[in-house]
């Protein structure tokens, strides 16, 4: 897509990605995630009759709110166009967007089913078909059209999506239940009260996403949207896959144990552990081999890029470390303190924005990622030891102190030697921090795991 779009392309995508997960996520109104809250805290089986209400109560308002997002998007897509693009000249393309919208919040409320029941295989299948149709509808309108099929791919990969979260949604076995629009809306009142606080953190962040492109166009131009949108990318490969395991797994196990606070103290620890384990590997790779990686995944003409993706891979740490810490605010069902929170940690991001890109340039944009996520975790951490008594356990607090070593070992060698040596030395410190994280993931696995019996049987991983 790159090469088919160029970064002036890329950049365009990523403002119309952006616009439509502000809408979509406005217009679901934090339905499909508080409805995984009150499936996974119910503890019930998918035959009981509470259950059954709920699902038949997300489905339906998935369908109304999509219709709505719909129609907001056609009816503001002068104002739209003229805010994100600095223009009239996308009024149609937004408009169309709506369609996409639609699509994308009912499918959210398919998944949200998937998702609460824990079907983790399922939801794992949805990624992954979605993904791949994704891919090929995307390279083949983009062959045929260039930049004019931006709007059709984002429409036809929503509606893939759709189908494909339908498929799977529908072999969740409820018991048969019609309820009238009186009972709905009675159903409905606690899952948009707490709706309400996922709408307004998500919508905090798309749409913050959306002002940082839409000032990086307007101070820059829209090649820097597109280059800082190709860096923004790359430096969420290696970490997109465990935040959403978070999301799918981690986070209704951690309502189902809300009453439970050591519990809920150790799920964190476990799940932080882990997260660092499996980013690191990808961490260090792409600190190693950033400028190669942007040639082989983007083109030569997204090269700068590769500048600020040592700054973005530490704030994608940053955010491995803190993420286990929201999800407390969002499993206890304290909306007030996640709104709060949430606003704050957004608002310092735009001021971090506006004043680094203004003194120096893009550099300043993925500067800004590391230390939100600094002032992030300032908040976060006494607030869930004051509510949880959570802390970090000693051996998770020596697996930081590693970490950053390491990090800080691969930042320092890149631009502290020749072009050569740096690679070298980075490439040496992805050796030892991968043969770090095998060994302790297996350890967390056990002897007996048919994972852990394959890696023995290979030649030189006879742990």
């Amino acid at each position: 897509m790159a090469v088919l779009l160029g970064p002036a392309g890329i950049g365009l995508l990523g403002l119309y990605k952006n616009l439509q997960q502000s809408l979509s996520t406005f217009a679901g109104a934090g339905i499909s995630f508080s409805g995984v809250r009150e499936i996974a805290k119910s503890n019930e089986d998918s035959y009981s009759e509470k259950t059954a209400r709920v699902a038949y109560t997300i489905r339906s308002l998935s369908v109304v709110l999509g219709l709505l997002g719909a129609l907001l998007a056609a009816m503001l897509a002068r104002s739209l166009s003229n805010w994100v693009f600095e223009d009239g000249s996308q009024i149609v393309g937004v408009a169309l967007l709506g369609i996409a919208i639609f699509f994308s919040v009912v499918a959210a409320g398919q998944k949200a089913l998937v998702q609460g029941f824990r079907r983790i295989t399922d939801l794992g299948k949805i990624q992954v078909f979605s993904s791949l149709i994704s891919t090929v509808l995307a390279l083949g309108l983009y062959t045929w059209l260039r930049q004019a099929g931006i709007i059709p791919v984002l429409i036809l990969t929503a509606f893939c999506n759709l189908c494909l979260t339908w498929y799977f949604s529908r072999n969740i076995e409820v018991v048969s239940t019609k309820l009238s629009f009186k009972e709905i809306f009675a159903e409905a009142k606690p899952l948009v009260g707490l709706g309400l606080a996922f709408m307004w953190s998500l919508l905090l962040v798309t749409v913050v996403d959306l002002f940082i492109n839409s000032f990086i166009l307007r101070e820059l131009g829209i090649n820097s949207v597109g280059i800082y949108q190709a860096a923004w990318a790359t430096s969420g490969l290696f970490a997109g896959f465990i935040l959403n395991a978070m999301g799918a797994d981690f986070y209704p196990r951690l309502t189902a144990s809300q009453s439970d606070h050591p519990e809920m103290v150790h799920l964190i620890n476990e799940q932080t552990k882990v997260g660092v384990l499996l980013a690191l590997p990808g961490i260090l790779g792409t600190l190693a081999f950033a400028p190669w990686i942007i040639k082989l995944l983007y083109s030569a003409d997204f090269i700068n890029a590769a500048n600020l993706l040592p700054f973005l891979l530490l704030g994608v740490f940053g955010r491995i470390i803190t993420w286990p810490l929201g999800f407390v605010f969002l499993a206890k069902g304290a909306k007030g303190h996640f709104a709060v929170i949430e606003t704050i940690i957004n608002i310092t991001r735009i001021l971090f924005v506006i004043i680094l890109v203004k003194k120096w340039g893009l550099l300043g944009a993925a500067i800004a990622w590391p230390l939100n996520y600094l002032i992030y975790f300032l908040l976060m951490y006494p607030l869930t030891s004051h509510m949880i008594g959570f802390s970090y356990q000693r051996e998770n607090l020596l697996l930081f102190l590693r970490v950053i070593i390491l990090i800080v070992l691969s930042f320092i060698s890149i631009h502290a030697f020749p072009t050569f040596w740096d690679t070298g030395a980075a490439l040496s410190i992805l050796v030892i921090g991968t043969a770090f994280s095998l060994r302790s993931l297996l350890g967390l696995l056990g002897p007996n795991h048919r994972l852990v019996q394959l890696i023995h049987k290979l030649p030189f991983f006879g742990l």
